[in-house]
């Protein structure tokens, strides 16, 4: 889908190449640029928060399993499953994201 795009990106700078001047399409080429930073930042965003999610349940499992083999070998009885840390959604990924491009922006204001 991404590569589509880009195609269809490419094809559009052509056709501006041969019909606007060279400061207009190196505007577009620099917001293109910071789009798809923008687009890259929240993808790795993304994995990071998917990565505390599996490691937060992954302890939350080995806990589990810490605490019931003790329970079951000291009084024979079972330890229900603990409840999974929330699946993070959109609106987390996107907070930290921002959060991640306020810092570079920040660092761009102080050079």
């Amino acid at each position: 889908m991404l590569d589509h795009k880009l195609i269809e990106l490419n094809h559009a700078l052509l056709e501006l190449a041969d019909n606007q001047d060279h400061q207009t399409l190196n505007n577009i080429k620099t917001n293109y640029k910071e789009r798809f930073i923008k687009l890259e930042i929240l993808r790795l965003t993304r994995e990071i928060v998917l990565d505390e999610f599996a490691e937060a349940k992954l302890m939350v499992h080995t806990k589990w399993l810490s605490d019931s083999e003790k329970l079951w070998n000291n009084h024979r009885q079972i330890l229900p499953y603990p409840t999974n840390p929330l699946y993070p959604n959109e609106d987390v990924i996107i907070e930290r994201s921002k959060t991640i491009l306020n810092f570079i922006d920040g660092d761009k204001n102080n050079e």
